[in-house]
């Protein structure tokens, strides 16, 4: 049961961390793409030590991860956080 509590809570917090980082902390864009990077550097190998997931399977999951972060880093306004609307 802890187990499963503690798997629930990395990922949920390998999920929201690094967009409430780039959401709330004000950063130059440099550094908010360095951030995205750690972040989906972390998840590949936190993908690939703590499953059994294939080499396909991590590069899927890692894809789908770092563009989720990088749609949301691209529609990032330094402003308020919301990106701009047409």
């Amino acid at each position: 049961m802890l187990v499963k509590a503690f798997t629930v809570s990395f990922a949920v917090g390998i999920l929201l961390i690094p967009v409430l980082l780039l959401f709330l902390v004000s950063m130059s864009k440099q550094f908010m793409a360095w951030i995205v990077f750690g972040f989906v550097l972390a998840f590949s190998v936190t993908m690939s030590v703590v499953t059994d997931a294939k080499v396909h399977e991590v590069l899927v999951g890692t894809a789908a991860y770092a563009a989720v972060l990088v749609t949301f880093l691209g529609n990032l306004n330094h402003g308020n956080g919301l990106g701009s609307s047409l």
